[in-house]
C-alpha cells in the first residue's frame, strides 16, 4: 500500500510540475509539415526523466500517430504484484486525450479503468493487477486535435 500511495504522489507531482513548469515552445521543434517527433519526445523524456528519478522503472514506450476520435489500441500483459502508472501524452496539437485500460480474458472485454474528464492532453491511469499474468488492452483516443502521442508504461 505504501508503494502505492508514493505512485499516486508521483504522478501527481509529475502533472503538477508539467502544469506550472516553463517549458520551450515545443511548438518550435517541429519542422514545416508537422510531422517532427521532436514535441513529442521532448515531452516524454521530461516525464520520463522525473519518473526515473522517484526510483521507478519505465517498462514501455510507445509514439505514433493520433487522429481525433479514432483511437489506437495496444495490448500489454501486466502482472500481479505490481502496479502500474500508464501514462498518455499529447503533442501540442492534441488539446484532450482520453484513456482507457480493459481486460480481455476469456474473450470478454471489461473496462477496468478510464482517466478522468478533465479537458487536457496529459492523462494517467493506475492499474493493480489481480492475476498472475493477464492481457490488457490500452485504448488512447484524441478528443479534440491530430498530432503525435507517447505512452508511458511504469511500475
Amino acid at each position: 500500500m505504501k508503494h502505492y500511495i508514493g505512485i499516486v504522489i508521483l504522478v501527481s507531482s509529475i502533472f503538477l510540475f508539467f502544469s506550472c513548469t516553463p517549458q520551450i515552445c515545443v511548438e518550435k521543434l517541429d519542422n514545416s509539415n508537422g510531422t517532427s517527433l521532436e514535441p513529442i519526445l521532448y515531452n516524454a523524456i521530461e516525464f520520463l526523466k522525473v519518473i526515473e528519478e522517484n526510483q521507478v522503472e519505465i517498462v514501455r514506450l510507445e509514439v505514433d500517430i493520433l487522429k481525433e476520435k479514432a483511437p489506437r489500441y495496444t495490448f500489454r500483459n501486466l502482472y500481479k504484484g505490481w502496479k502500474y502508472m500508464i501514462i498518455a501524452i499529447g503533442d501540442y496539437r492534441i488539446s484532450n486525450i482520453k484513456i482507457e485500460v480493459y481486460t480481455t480474458n476469456k474473450k470478454k472485454r471489461t473496462l477496468i479503468a478510464q482517466s478522468d474528464n478533465t479537458f487536457n492532453n496529459k492523462k494517467s491511469v493506475m492499474i493493480e493487477p489481480q492475476l498472475e499474468v493477464e492481457e490488457y488492452e490500452i485504448v488512447i483516443e484524441s478528443l479534440e486535435g491530430d498530432g503525435h502521442y507517447a505512452l508511458l508504461i511504469a511500475h
